[in-house]
């Protein structure tokens, strides 16, 4: 290589490396998002520092049960997909839960999601659940709008789509089935023509149950505190 005419060779500089910051334990609790993608996880663990995390991908792992993660009661975004899971638990202390996919695992049933009421996002598609009776527990989710149960062998029943759209269908529920939005025309001539005796005795129970829940608040509320 020729120079410049001013002695030099005409080489550029070696760039200078820096290091990536380091991360210390004390940094954890600010941590807000993170990415355990393909990391060969089987057990999930470690987390107890993160209490301000937000968003969790645990993806293409082989994690086979949810557990340890009753310290994330800020977390809003949980990514559980193709891993072994074979049971929806270990989510009572996740309130904030809004969107979480549990796509491609070994679950066989809808349940253990009592303690997410802000849940809006499920994904639930390429599982193993078989009953249409199981889709009756999501009525519970007042804000859930999307769900995803494609691949799952319930959607092989000729009365799958109208199923759903007769128990969570309603207007101001569910918009999105399978990536599709719901047509509310149709969710609610099934709400009015499929299940009809069975639809109106949930729904009766359901006032019930609310009225109930309603009074233990109240009394809650009501309850004077003990000082310390």
């Amino acid at each position: 290589m020729t120079g410049d005419g001013s002695g030099g060779t005409g080489e550029s500089a070696p760039a200078e490396h820096t290091s990536p910051p380091i991360v210390t334990p004390e940094a954890f609790p600010r941590v807000r998002k993170m990415r355990l993608s393909f990391s060969g996880i089987s057990r999930i663990s470690n987390l107890a520092t993160l209490h301000n995390l937000e968003v969790l991908y645990l993806d293409n792992n082989y994690i086979d049960k949810i557990s340890n993660l009753e310290c994330l009661p800020n977390l809003m975004w949980l990514d559980l997909s193709f891993n072994q899971i074979t049971k929806i638990e270990g989510l009572e202390k996740l309130p904030k839960l809004q969107d979480l996919s549990l796509f491609n695992n070994l679950i066989t049933e809808i349940s253990g999601l009592d303690g997410c009421p802000e849940l809006t996002v499920l994904s639930l598609g390429r599982n193993r659940i078989r009953d249409l009776r199981h889709v009756e527990y999501l009525r519970r989710f007042k804000k859930l709008r999307c769900l995803c149960l494609a691949g799952n062998p319930i959607c092989d029943s000729i009365s799958y789509r109208q199923h759903i759209y007769a128990y969570l269908g309603q207007p101001g529920r569910l918009k999105y089935l399978d990536y599709m939005l719901i047509d509310h025309t149709e969710a609610q001539t099934a709400a009015e023509t499929y299940h009809v005796d069975d639809l109106a005795e949930l729904k009766e129970r359901e006032v019930v149950l609310d009225r109930k829940y309603e009074e233990e608040e109240r009394k809650a509320r009501k309850k004077p505190k003990v000082s310390a």
